[in-house]
């Protein structure tokens, strides 16, 4: 048995078992009495194999979601996504799952034409190095949004940030590495 982990179309697996869903990407080379395919059925059964479909029911379950859409003046698709975050925040899914459960939701919610991925400079010290996380930037309304997945949030987002003197963020097509220097993961 194999389980492919690096399948970019889809959201990582083992993100998709933190978060609760159906678990794909394992390809059963050899199982003749199906013992496998059994406990994988069955492990799958009553998980959602969509991630907005499990989101949009872990945001009805929670009262304090719930609460919070009531009382807040953005749109219903902001309101949503804050509260997507907000939920994945709360199961323990780190910034890369994050980024990866609601890519998707962003690809089914708003179309994948509505977001844009940026980087953003998390800058080391003498004991780390400096690191960059996917963060998107979607657009809602004709406005912009950032969803920081190293901050867990959703917030209005200008494209000026950008061009500051040490921008935080970075568009994603800038940052490139110098391939014939070591690779050490970040």
């Amino acid at each position: 048995m194999t389980l492919d982990i690096d399948s970019f179309d889809n959201i990582k697996d083992l993100t998709r078992l933190k978060a609760g869903l159906t678990v794909q990407g394992i390809n059963i080379l050899d199982d003749k009495e199906g013992k496998f395919r059994t406990a994988l059925n069955k492990f799958n059964e009553g998980r959602y194999e969509d991630a907005i479909k499990k989101i949009e029911n872990d945001i009805n379950n929670s009262k304090q979601n719930v609460e919070n859409l009531k009382q807040t003046e953005n749109s219903e698709s902001i309101d949503f996504l804050k509260n997507a975050i907000d939920v994945l925040k709360s199961k323990g899914i780190d910034e890369q799952g994050i980024y990866e459960y609601m890519k998707e939701i962003v690809d089914i919610y708003l179309g994948p034409q509505s977001r844009k991925k940026a980087w953003k400079e998390i800058k080391g010290n003498e004991k780390t190095a400096t690191i960059y996380r996917r963060c998107l930037i979607i657009e809602v309304d004709n406005q912009k949004y950032l969803i920081d997945v190293d901050e867990g949030i959703l917030r209005p987002f200008d494209e000026k940030e950008f061009e500051k003197e040490n921008p935080d963020f970075i568009p994603y097509k800038k940052l490139s590495r110098d391939w014939d220097e070591r690779y050490d993961g970040t």
